[in-house]
């Protein structure tokens, strides 16, 4: 679990949805929370306990961060997530998609065959092919499937509509994982994201998007990339 300290800057989940870009956070190596954690924060001159949401990124004092944190700590504390850092990660998946997802998070995505990925953790993201058949286009609501997920827990809960949208092919190495999002549509649910443990490798994990664009989710899709390409500590 990374350390933390007093002064440093959070930014919970209802922060973060307001912003463009999460790329500072890999410039600052700042912590993107996996799962929920008590502290005691600074506020209003007061020092007040609070519970921090997966999906929260905090910072050390001094980077350079958007204004206006949610707030900040008032004592040391054990956060659990993974360190954010600029990469360069392992990446399967197209050009146009990378660049995409490297403006959005800062992290620097190195294209490397889908064995990598899956054993040392990193992005991909599904493109036509032998592992994936395409899924009818549809138009549905975003929902969290895993909600202590940074990616989940930055999806907006609204409509949206996917250009592509594939399903990993039974018995191919993608098949299985645990899905992150989804989009439901009707009686039917889409899965849009699946994250997949790794064999080796300080990285949590292995984060495939199915879906394509990503639109409204855009800004959870960083957050999941911060967080797969990050490194996790003991």
């Amino acid at each position: 679990m990374p350390r933390v300290g007093e002064g440093w800057l959070v930014y919970t989940p209802q922060r973060l949805s307001r912003l463009d870009s999460l790329s500072w956070a890999a410039e600052c190596g700042c912590i993107i929370v996996s799962e929920p954690f008590t502290a005691v924060a600074e506020a209003g001159g007061e020092r007040v306990p609070v519970a921090v949401p997966p999906g929260s990124i905090l910072c050390p004092p001094g980077c350079n961060t958007p204004p206006d944190p949610s707030y900040t700590l008032a004592t040391p504390a054990w956060a659990r997530g993974a360190t954010a850092t600029p990469g360069p990660c392992p990446y399967h998946g197209g050009a146009d998609e990378a660049r995409l997802l490297e403006e959005a998070s800062g992290v620097r995505l190195e294209e490397a065959p889908r064995s990598r990925v899956l054993e040392e953790g990193g992005v991909a993201v599904a493109q036509p092919g032998l592992d994936f058949e395409p899924l009818e286009k549809p138009c549905g609501r975003l929902e969290p499937l895993l909600a202590t997920h940074p990616a989940a827990a930055l999806l907006p809960e609204t409509d949206a509509c996917f250009e592509r949208l594939l399903d990993p092919v039974r018995g191919s190495p993608w098949w299985g994982g645990v899905p992150v999002a989804g989009l439901r549509a009707g009686r039917r649910r889409y899965r849009v994201a699946a994250r997949y443990g790794v064999l080796r490798g300080p990285r949590p994990e292995a984060l495939l998007y199915t879906a394509w664009p990503p639109g409204p989710a855009t800004l959870a899709y960083a957050a999941g990339v911060l967080y797969a390409c990050g490194a996790r500590e003991a």
